[in-house]
């Protein structure tokens, strides 16, 4: 595994879309895997997720746990030699 991406996010339903798409677009030459850690949204996110892109592991939290927890919470469950640490409102480019 080259690099593990994870996202952290809480509401973000109106984001998070468009950035799981841009990371399948971009991230053509490498082995990866995307890793969503869900802080207790309540407009829907994690459903969306779930629905829509069964390919992103996703982490369900019942409450907000914060930026940092979640993040460290999660990279011990993750395999990549690389971390790379995105924001629900960043997009990858390809290339």
């Amino acid at each position: 595994m080259d690099v593990s991406i994870i996202t952290v996010t809480w509401n973000s339903r109106s984001k998070i879309a468009d950035q799981i798409r841009s990371v399948t677009s971009a991230c053509t030459r490498h082995v990866y895997e995307h890793v969503i850690v869900d802080n207790g949204s309540d407009d829907g996110t994690a459903t969306l997720i779930k629905e829509y892109f069964p390919e992103v592991v996703l982490v369900e939290n019942a409450e907000n746990k914060g930026f940092s927890r979640a993040h460290n919470d999660v990279t011990s469950q993750c395999s990549g030699r690389y971390f790379l640490l995105l924001n629900p409102d960043m997009r990858l480019m390809p290339g």
